[in-house]
């Protein structure tokens, strides 16, 4: 299993041993090892919305290396395919 997390909230984006990022209010706080196992741009318009821009970014990382401090909530949405993009 793999977890994404949107570059837009990552703190560090450089070659690195760890990454990190958190959500607006610090309430949710992920810290991933390694180096992420891909990285995404999409033009839907999911992601046009949430970001403001014409595309959305996002880093995959496996789950063994990702520790997440804080309360957090799943958030399933249709994705332009029609599929559930979670």
């Amino acid at each position: 299993m793999q977890v994404s997390m949107s570059l837009v909230c990552l703190t560090r984006l450089t070659m690195s041993d760890h990454h990190s990022a958190r959500c607006q209010c610090g309430g949710l706080v992920a810290r991933c090892e390694g180096e992420p196992t891909g990285i995404v741009q999409c033009h839907c318009s999911a992601c046009k919305r949430r970001t403001g821009s014409p595309f959305g970014l996002g880093a995959y990382f496996d789950r063994a290396k990702v520790e997440i401090r804080g309360v957090s909530q799943r958030f399933v949405r249709k994705a332009d395919s029609g599929g559930d993009f979670i």
